[in-house]
């Protein structure tokens, strides 16, 4: 299943591996590399998955996040932050947002299809 992914991060060449992968992988990439560009793309774009980075110049991407979740079609949208951030603090927002966490790390694609081909199973079970 084709999803349209919404990634926020600052580092434009992390953005740039990020989107090729995606799109290898058979989804369209937006890339948004500043929050302004992220509230703008996520309120005039439908997502079925957001990317998001934590430390990014223009801002904290936890409160970031909290802020565009009170749009409940955003709210609604699966979250993913993937980050350098490892401290407890950090992680433990990340779940108090009903978002998944992955550590930047060498295993960060194969942590993010796993969280992708979740989703998409998730979608396709039948509703009870």
């Amino acid at each position: 299943m084709q999803m349209n992914i919404l990634v926020i991060d600052d580092d434009i060449d992390y953005t740039d591996m990020m989107r090729m992968r995606l799109e290898s992988w058979g989804h369209t990439a937006t890339v948004a590399n500043n929050w302004l560009s992220a509230m703008m793309q996520a309120g005039r774009n439908a997502y079925d998955l957001m990317l998001i980075d934590i430390e990014t110049p223009t801002g904290n991407g936890l409160t970031a996040c909290e802020d565009l979740c009170q749009n409940p079609k955003i709210d609604a949208t699966p979250k993913v932050f993937i980050t350098g951030c490892s401290d407890d603090a950090s992680i433990q927002r990340c779940h108090e947002l009903n978002a998944k966490y992955i550590h930047k790390s060498s295993n960060v694609f194969d942590e993010l299809l796993q969280v992708i081909a979740e989703l998409e199973a998730s979608r396709a079970a039948p509703a009870s």
